[in-house]
């Protein structure tokens, strides 16, 4: 859809590896792939390694030629790694593979079994499988047969994502598209159930839940009403990046009590803005936050409601879980990372 959207890159020790490269999502629409993180970040990082990109969305893209063939989502990758070998060029697959994720439709499992057959046949057919967590990486390559599997974890722009200097307020925070599984995977309701009881013990702390407005909205809308706490949480829709920093660079604390994550970028994203975050070990979650975050099971309403009153009446208590958030993502999880991870899978490949 849309215009063919291309950017080059100028790093001067890559600018030897200056060729086209096909990015391919199944977004409905372009403009996705600069408003959401981690394409954003992935196209970057492939233009600052000497690509000129091609954002593709349709299967209208397996008619030009590349270079490189870069794809997100085994579910959608097969054409695109056929399309590559045809070529005698490398594809490389990344994402998440949903292997243990326990919702329909997403999860592995509950595919039909042509769907189960056509992401088996992605992870051979693909030069290099790029998985964002250790957790998937480990996975998958133990339970099927996957060709150069590498562990790259998704990356956050520190410099971008940083604590503001504001006082915070009494505020809660999640972020997250409320569409299908989404709004149920990501634990939305049980954040305002939390935020109700929360709300008995400090009237005046809100939620915002901020995302895309799908399928999912309105029975959180009903939820937040038959709760009577409407009044304190705020539904603000699709946020752009500048927004959605300031929105936590100035929440106290981070909500996502998920059922599962793949990676957590939102609560990545958080902990870089210096927001202490409660969520579940979930997936790849306990592998993001390690002992910077607070941890409980997904129904455990009382115990995070307990957490999030000492966290905002524990000035010391939340200083030590910002910085230590902030900290982890310095550490394990940033873009630079990400970025030099994908030179070394890239590099391989040229080896071979």
């Amino acid at each position: 859809m849309g215009r063919v959207l291309r950017t080059r890159g100028h790093t001067p020790e890559m600018s030897k590896l200056s060729r086209s490269a096909c990015f391919y999502a199944p977004v409905p629409d372009k403009s996705i792939f600069l408003y959401n993180e981690f394409y954003n970040q992935d196209r970057r990082a492939l233009t600052e390694l000497g690509f000129e990109v091609t954002l593709e969305n349709s299967l209208a893209g397996l008619a030009r030629s590349y270079d490189l063939w870069f794809v997100w989502w085994w579910s959608r990758a097969l054409p695109w790694a056929l399309r590559a070998r045809l070529a005698g060029r490398p594809c490389v697959v990344t994402g998440v593979f949903d292997l243990d994720m326990p919702l329909p439709p997403s999860g592995y499992a509950f595919r039909p079994a042509w769907q189960r057959a056509l992401l088996r046949s992605a992870l051979v057919t693909a030069k290099a499988n790029v998985f964002v967590s250790r957790l998937e990486a480990d996975g998958v390559a133990r339970a099927f047969p996957v060709t150069r599997p590498a562990c790259v974890p998704l990356g956050i722009d520190a410099e971008r994502y940083v604590p503001g200097g504001a006082p915070r307020q009494p505020l809660l925070a999640t972020i997250g598209w409320m569409e299908g599984d989404n709004p149920v995977r990501k634990g939305m309701p049980e954040s305002i159930r939390i935020l109700a009881g929360l709300r008995q013990r400090i009237p005046g702390v809100r939620l915002v839940i901020a995302g895309h407005k799908g399928s999912g909205y309105p029975a959180l809308q009903s939820l937040a009403a038959n709760l009577g706490c409407a009044d304190s949480v705020e539904f603000p829709g699709r946020i752009d990046t500048p927004e959605k920093i300031a929105l936590l660079q100035r929440a106290s604390i981070y909500l996502q009590p998920s059922i599962f994550e793949g990676f957590g970028v939102a609560v990545a994203e958080a902990m870089s803005c210096g927001v202490p975050v409660l969520t579940t070990g979930a997936g790849a979650l306990l592998e993001l936050t390690g002992e910077a975050a607070f941890i409980r099971g997904r129904e455990d309403i009382a115990g995070y409601v307990d957490d999030a009153q000492r966290l905002l009446e524990s000035s010391q208590l939340w200083e030590e879980r910002s910085r230590a958030g902030r900290r982890r993502v310095l550490d394990f999880f940033t873009y630079e990372r990400r970025r030099d991870g994908l030179r070394t899978v890239l590099e391989e490949l040229r080896a071979l």
